[in-house]
């Protein structure tokens, strides 16, 4: 069974891929185990090409107590 999480910031410029992200935001973390999918500026982003519009990204570990 998988126990890490992360967290995940996101920013674009596009109204598309901002649309798409805010749409899907609960689907994303469900997918991706995020426990928060951010829109805001990462700290240190790495940056995709989604179908020609471009999102910046950061990814993070969150720390999770022992269970």
């Amino acid at each position: 069974q998988v126990t890490d999480r992360i967290q995940v910031s996101w920013a674009s410029e596009s109204d598309k891929v901002t649309a798409a992200l805010r749409e899907h935001r609960d689907m994303i973390a469900g997918e991706v185990l995020a426990t928060q999918v951010n829109e805001q500026t990462p700290a240190a982003p790495e940056s995709a090409d989604l179908n020609g519009e471009t999102v910046a990204f950061q990814i993070a570990k969150v720390s999770t107590a022992a269970q």
